[in-house]
């Protein structure tokens, strides 16, 4: 029998004044180049909230970020929330027409980016007739057709000037926390609505498949313009009370050296990353390195590399025994540290209700590929359908079922394996043959989820850009 759990207690805010409370002067975020504590992290979230509120954001409002990895992308993200506002951090390579729409369509009146960023908001700024105020960080690019209507604020020169006394809206778990686009490969992209209890939920549940402790700090290069940097690493690291590097792209050949100087425990990556490290050569920052991450978190975690971490770096845990999307997310979980049949991807938990549906939504029995369609058992542990699409929303949950257009199935044990997309294995039969049904083909097995929340960038060996690579969503 399925049973309906209590929601979880708590929201973003409460979560992080809690760590602040607790660990005030102790490290919360490393950049590189600089570092923040707990406190001096809420003073400037204090004074961001009190500009964004000059600016006339409160609650219910948008605000678009599109920022690079830095302590202003975090702290625009809990300012936004502490007024019971919305975050709506937009993928640092839009431009142009997918830049427009993102904006346009949450409805955002004020926006915060970098300033080569702030140019592309001027570009297509007569597109965009909401936007009332850009905060920009650097050099203004004013243009003489810029419209009078938008105003261009110095981000650093106009914080400063904002009082440090803390501004806060109570809010509920139910509330909005962020607006996280789809990729929109299918059509345009859609914001998934997702509240304060879904981020913390998945933050617990990364805890529980790393099995991070409070003691260890985590590392990550991916952007805090997805779902995964910011609840995994950034709110994670708060509800732990712990310590986090956000590192501002990906280099294989920076990534020891990087381990070494911030003596990081865990390390959150993306299979790309998982397998060129594999590969590298060997370097004394590689050696002297040796046994010192006791995890590493990837999804996916190509299967053959998992040896290759645990003895030639001397990982204890690593993989990714996990699958989600960022529409739900993690749907089926257990601990690196509990022994999982190879290829699978978690069992259900207790947030999800997970089953494998026929064409007819019949549910199909242990063995037997199909669609993978999801329910909560507790409130506010999924997204809460898309933004200004209810049309869209109900699509996708024909029979109260959100269906997520992926292919998987589950053993006699109740272990999950993801198979492939449905639409993928639909076009293949298709093209094989009108008359054939699929079947599913164990090559497309991997051995860890396509996960949505998790972004997959194009991959080089160095990356020498000075801003990060573009890192896109995997998701419709």
């Amino acid at each position: 029998m399925v049973v309906w759990h209590r929601a979880s207690e708590g929201t973003v805010n409460v979560a992080f004044e809690a760590a602040v409370a607790d660990h005030a002067d102790d490290l919360f975020l490393d950049f590189g180049r600089q570092s923040y504590s707990y406190g001096q992290t809420d003073q400037r979230i204090a004074q961001l909230a009190h500009l964004l509120h000059t600016l006339g954001v409160g609650r219910g409002d948008t605000v678009v970020t599109v920022l690079d990895n830095s302590i202003e992308a975090v702290i625009s993200l809990f300012a936004a929330n502490r007024l019971g506002a919305i975050c709506v951090p937009v993928n640092t390579a839009y431009r142009g027409e997918f830049l427009k729409h993102q904006i346009n369509d949450c409805g955002a009146r004020v926006a915060i980016a970098e300033t080569d960023y702030t140019q592309r908001i001027l570009d297509i700024a007569e597109r965009l007739p909401k936007v009332e105020a850009v905060l920009y960080r650097g050099e203004a690019h004013a243009r003489p057709t810029t419209p009078p209507r938008l105003r261009l604020v110095p981000f650093d020169e106009a914080l400063d000037e904002q009082p440090a006394t803390s501004i806060r809206v109570d809010v509920a778990p139910s509330e909005l926390s962020t607006l996280i686009y789809t990729a929109g490969t299918t059509g345009p992209s859609k914001g998934c609505m997702v509240s304060h209890g879904y981020t913390l939920n998945l933050a617990r549940q990364y805890l529980q498949v790393t099995t991070r402790r409070s003691d260890e700090h985590s590392w990550t290069p991916l952007p805090l313009f997805h779902f995964n940097a910011w609840t995994c690493s950034v709110v994670a690291t708060a509800v732990l009370g712990s310590s986090a590097t956000i590192a501002a792209r990906f280099s294989v050949s920076g990534f020891w050296p990087e381990i070494e100087r911030t003596k990081a425990r865990i390390a959150t990556l993306l299979g790309p990353m998982v397998s060129l490290l594999a590969q590298a050569p060997d370097t004394p920052e590689m050696t002297r390195c040796h046994g010192q991450l006791r995890v590493v978190q990837s999804s996916p975690f190509p299967r053959e590399f998992i040896t290759i971490w645990r003895e030639r770096f001397g990982a204890q845990l690593a993989g990714s025994n996990a699958f989600g999307l960022t529409e739900c997310c993690l749907t089926t979980h257990i601990p690196l540290d509990q022994p999982a049949p190879p290829g699978s991807s978690g069992r259900p938990n207790e947030d999800f209700d997970v089953r494998i549906f026929d064409e007819h939504d019949n549910e199909l029995p242990a063995g037997e590929a199909g669609e993978i369609v999801v329910r909560p058992k507790r409130p506010h542990v999924m997204f809460d359908g898309y933004w200004n699409r209810p049309d869209a929303t109900a699509a996708l949950t024909p029979n109260l079922w959100f269906h997520t257009g992926d292919i998987g199935k589950f053993d006699s044990d109740g272990y999950f394996y993801f198979v492939d997309r449905k639409r993928t294995i639909y076009a293949d039969a298709e093209r094989t043959s009108r008359h054939t049904k699929w079947r599913p083909r164990s090559s497309h097995i991997p051995t860890s989820p396509r996960s949505p929340c998790m972004p997959c960038p194009p991959m080089s060996p160095k990356t020498t850009s000075k801003s990060p690579p573009s890192l896109n969503p995997v998701r419709r």
